[in-house]
């Protein structure tokens, strides 16, 4: 018998989709995604359950972690526009001549703009 595939996934794939992210939420999550209906059994059910599992992710709020990498992000930014200077002047101090050196120094030019225009919105 030749095998049901719905999305290009067989029912096997569908369900251990469904299971891997249905068990990387908390206990207190997946008691409420089982009473909205989410039942990991029979095509029809693994479904819906892929339905119920869409429709809850994409209302949940942010979770804790991405918060964190939030976090992270903001505070490597400054750093990560410091190297980005020092690396211009760098190069800039080895051409000092010729259309390379005209086009660093604009590079440099625009990027010490942008941070003095920025700066009040970081």
């Amino acid at each position: 018998m030749a095998k049901k595939i719905y999305e290009g996934l067989d029912y096997r794939q569908y369900q251990r989709r469904n299971s891997r992210i249905f068990f990387s939420l908390s206990k207190r999550e997946q008691k409420k995604l089982r009473a909205k209906g989410y039942w990991n059994v029979g095509w029809d059910k693994v479904r819906m359950s892929w339905v119920i599992l869409q429709e809850y992710l994409a209302s949940s709020p942010a979770k804790f972690e991405d918060c964190e990498l939030q976090k992270e992000a903001e505070r490597n930014f400054p750093r990560a526009r410091m190297k980005k200077l020092e690396y211009l002047v760098a190069v800039l101090g080895m051409e000092r001549e010729g259309p390379l050196a005209d086009l660093i120094t604009l590079q440099c030019c625009l990027f010490l703009l942008s941070e003095i225009l920025l700066r009040p919105f970081l």
